[in-house]
């Protein structure tokens, strides 16, 4: 859903209002929440204004986790126990905080890197470049170009971030043969437990995924070239899946057919 819910900005192709209007109600699995058409009718954003709201909700929103469970959690334990139960304690409870950090993180990427690397997505009408995604403003503008550092800050931030971060992550704790360690996998484990043994790097191959559909195909400037590569794309990925089974459970590898299927629908070319 976070692909398919995405997908449709990145191919720039017609959809029919019903199936518009269904995919929009999941959003929200991009915790894209943001009312932009709303707020617009209040005051005008611009696409810069919508970018650094949308790269500051990822600190805002960890902050506020961080804050509840210092909060609510660890303060409330006191001093240590001889028994070392305070301990344990505040370790779970830090090991909650890091995997629902992640857990953001995941919803986030898709809708965040699309809403960042758009801002170089430019297309020609008449000689002038306008922003794809904002017709009303211009490319190569001296306006344009005072936010492309920053910019180029929020792509290598959080698109290229996040997937280094869980890159290093899982070779950290698999060259020190962790991932196997109770306190690491209650932590981290939402980035691997899900995966066979020899499967335990799948996460970061679902992340590349989910970036492609969502934001990268849509710098391939044909629209039906665009439409053939996120078609094949999506297909080659469903091919690895099923030849690797990457997931412990059985159930899960079968799940993917019809998940990894469906966000190359909308791509078909009629």
């Amino acid at each position: 859903m976070q692909i398919t819910s995405a997908i449709s900005n990145s191919v720039d192709i017609p959809l029919p209002q019903m199936y518009t209007e269904f995919m929009a109600m999941f959003k929200i699995v991009n915790l894209d929440m943001v009312p932009w058409q709303s707020l617009d009718c209040v005051s005008k954003l611009s696409i810069v204004e919508k970018i650094i709201i949308a790269s500051i909700s990822p600190v805002i929103t960890i902050c506020v986790l961080f804050a509840i469970f210092h909060h609510c959690n660890w303060k409330k334990e006191g001093n240590f126990n001889a028994d070392g139960t305070t301990t344990r304690a505040r370790h779970q409870k830090r090991a909650n905080f890091v995997k629902l950090s992640f857990f953001t993180l995941f919803l986030l990427y898709p809708g965040l890197s699309q809403q960042i690397l758009s801002y170089f997505l430019c297309v020609e009408v008449e000689g002038v470049y306008y922003l794809q995604t904002d017709m009303t403003e211009e490319c190569y503008t001296d306006t344009w170009w005072d936010f492309v550092p920053l910019a180029v800050f929020f792509t290598l931030l959080y698109p290229v971030g996040i997937l280094i971060l869980i890159v290093f992550t899982l070779r950290y704790f698999h060259s020190r043969h962790m991932l196997g360690n109770p306190k690491v996998r209650q932590a981290f484990g939402i980035l691997y437990s899900m995966y066979s043994n020899d499967m335990w790097f799948f996460e970061t191959v679902d992340m590349m995924y989910k970036l492609t559909m969502s934001s990268l195909v849509a710098f391939i400037p044909e629209i039906m070239t665009r439409l053939r590569v996120a078609v094949c794309l999506g297909y080659f990925f469903l091919a690895i899946t099923l030849l690797t089974s990457p997931y412990i459970r059985v159930n899960d590898d079968r799940l993917q057919v019809p998940t990894l299927g469906q966000p190359s629908l909308p791509s078909h070319p009629s």
